[in-house]
């Protein structure tokens, strides 16, 4: 089990309101990194219209420099409510890798209405 992860994977149907809380996400990020960030892209399977997925909304943030990320993004980050965990760099070369809302599971299976 991934490390940061915690409680079970649940797989549900499409929401189609995956790509609104994607706006959302996306125009909260890029008012905390104002020009540092180049492109917010929705990606990961809750970008994908009509695909079952685990309902986490996964973005790709695009910087004009790394160096300058890690002086200049974390802060705001976590200020957003995400967790800035550097010791995936040593897989994730060139990338910084930040998590939101930790330590909770990465998913809750759906409760029954």
């Amino acid at each position: 089990m991934e490390r940061y992860g915690g409680g079970r994977i649940a797989i549900v149907e499409y929401d189609p309101a995956w790509p609104v809380m994607f706006e959302e996400e996306r125009v909260a990020v890029l008012r905390a990194l104002g020009p540092i960030a180049v492109q917010i892209d929705h990606i990961g399977s809750t970008a994908v219209p009509g695909l079952p997925s685990k309902p986490i909304i996964d973005l790709l943030v695009t910087v004009r420099s790394l160096v300058e990320a890690r002086t200049s993004c974390v802060a705001p980050l976590e200020g957003l409510g995400y967790t800035y965990l550097p010791e995936y760099e040593s897989w994730l070369t060139e990338e910084l890798f930040f998590r939101k809302r930790m330590p909770a599971p990465w998913t809750r299976a759906p409760t029954p209405s």
